[in-house]
């Protein structure tokens, strides 16, 4: 049971390390940890993943998904015991549910994994390409065979066309605001929950965090004014995924400037959660066992 905590930890403190901007390419290294070890009093690591070509991050449930464009590669520094990539949006026994596989299909129309293989183990220096879009991809691995270990851990990928628009992907998080369920049409971009600014206002509006949206050429935002409907708040999505371009209006708070994360999508601003909820000291608690955002103006903003 103490190990299983253990690579549970590892597998979260590895998905939440990177939180990258969309469309800023870059080149990010994935830590490929093990278990915890009591002799050494730490997580064993024993190489690590570097994936060329990150173009940013989205989430699969509670884990991170690195978003690359094809022909993005990922080197592997490490031996591993095997090296599988899988199509997550697939059933295990399904067809194309196994991508590739190091030992018996490692190159198709997907993905070509270019490894030296030595009896029953993939040797240092494993490169995996992508070749085609893939929703959600799975790289998974087992760790420490030549040290006589067997741990498996994994990352995922989203593979993008060339040319294709990232798109933002729609919160499946129950919201609950002042301990009230509310119908929310929001997004994740890069890891992080985007609402459509006049929900917000709308569903603070009456308590003591209440704010204002006037729109004047620029986004303003008055504290402590109560909120004026205009129409198509709270409309529930469809489930899709939509795509998104960064918003240039200017945003105020009373007349100051700030520097709020804001997406347009389908036309509505789109702000980022906890930069709203930090500037008007509302709390936001995410439960992640219930997969349940909580919105509470009752009680201070924490990180």
């Amino acid at each position: 049971m103490k190990r299983l905590i253990a690579f549970i930890l590892i597998l979260a403190t590895v998905c939440c390390m990177v939180q990258l901007p969309v469309n800023a390419a870059q080149t990010v290294k994935v830590p490929l940890n093990g278990y915890y070890d009591e002799s050494i009093d730490d997580y064993r690591q024993y190489g690590t993943a570097t994936i060329t070509g990150v173009l940013g991050t989205t989430t699969w449930g509670a884990q991170t998904a690195y978003i690359i464009n094809e022909n993005s590669t990922v080197t592997i520094d490490c031996e591993l015991g095997f090296l599988v990539v899988q199509d997550k949006t697939k059933k295990e026994y399904d067809d194309g549910y196994e991508v590739a596989s190091a030992f018996n299909n490692p190159k198709n129309k997907d993905c070509t994994i270019n490894c030296t293989v030595d009896g029953f183990s993939v040797k240092p220096g494993a490169t995996l390409k992508f070749h085609t879009p893939k929703e959600f991809l799975c790289v998974n691995m087992s760790l420490g065979r030549e040290k006589g270990f067997y741990e498996t851990t994994s990352f995922m990928l989203q593979v993008k066309g060339k040319n294709e628009a990232p798109k933002a992907i729609f919160t499946n998080s129950s919201v609950y605001v002042n301990n009230k369920k509310v119908s929310f049409k929001a997004y994740n971009i890069g890891g992080n929950n985007y609402f459509k600014l006049r929900d917000l206002a709308y569903v603070f509006s009456g308590t003591e965090k209440q704010f204002e949206v006037v729109w004047d050429g620029k986004v303003n935002l008055i504290s402590g004014q109560p909120y004026t409907a205009v129409g198509g708040e709270l409309i529930v999505g469809d489930g899709s995924n939509r795509p998104y371009v960064a918003s240039t209006n200017e945003i105020l708070v009373d007349g100051v400037p700030v520097d709020f994360k804001a997406y347009n999508i389908d036309g509505n601003n789109y702000f980022k959660l906890r930069d709203v909820c930090k500037y008007f000291d509302i709390g936001c608690i995410f439960d992640a066992d219930l997969n349940r955002i909580r919105l509470d103006t009752s009680i201070p903003y924490t990180e």
